[in-house]
């Protein structure tokens, strides 16, 4: 989440996914940011609330937003583009956060990678995910014949320890404080508008 004081927070909870996230689709680009502490998950329900109530606790400038034909790039920060212009694509694409349980398994149903093949012509490598023991395990073998690692650390009642203190008396997240301007970012601005 985002505080306008402090700048962003991560608040652990007690369900793993590979990625919380908020999705947005449409119009050749894609676009995504993190789900705040107070949508919930629930395994029968999913995320709640559901839908566009998301876009309620979802301020523009917390999105990432790229072209749909470098969603796939290995260096996807390098393709990101300027926060500024993050009004008009929440405007131009859709919400489609779209998360779902299986057999005790989060599946994230947001993004259509055929129909992104389609749109882009692109052909996107598959990876079946398997469970590694350990960060260290990971890094060693991330990807290989067709599978890629990832570690998954117990989040059981025995290991968390304390809970965090109660974050839900917090009002919806607001676009109170804009995020600082770099040189890389001024730089990606000039790109962007000789383009346009």
């Amino acid at each position: 989440m985002y505080d306008a004081s402090r700048g962003w927070l991560w608040v652990p909870g007690g369900e793993w996914a590979s990625a919380w996230v908020s999705w947005r689709y449409g119009d050749g680009y894609i676009g995504w940011a993190p789900i705040p502490p107070v949508i919930g998950w629930s395994d029968g329900a999913g995320l709640i609330p559901s839908g566009l109530a998301i876009d309620e606790w979802i301020p523009p400038f917390w999105y990432c937003f790229v072209e749909e034909e470098f969603f796939f790039k290995e260096q996807v920060k390098d393709y990101i583009t300027l926060s500024a212009r993050n009004d008009t694509l929440v405007k131009l694409t859709k919400n489609v956060t779209s998360y779902a349980a299986s057999d005790h398994h989060v599946i994230n149903r947001a993004i259509d990678i055929d129909r992104i093949e389609k749109d882009t012509g692109q052909a996107i490598n598959r990876y079946r995910i398997v469970d590694v023991e350990s960060r260290r395990a990971e890094c060693r073998a991330r990807v290989k014949d067709g599978e890629m690692a990832f570690y998954r650390p117990d989040v059981s009642t025995a290991t968390r320890g304390p809970a965090p203190r109660s974050l839900s008396s917090n009002q919806p997240a607001r676009a109170t404080q804009q995020p600082f301007v770099t040189d890389d970012m001024l730089k990606w601005q000039g790109k962007e508008r000789r383009k346009l």
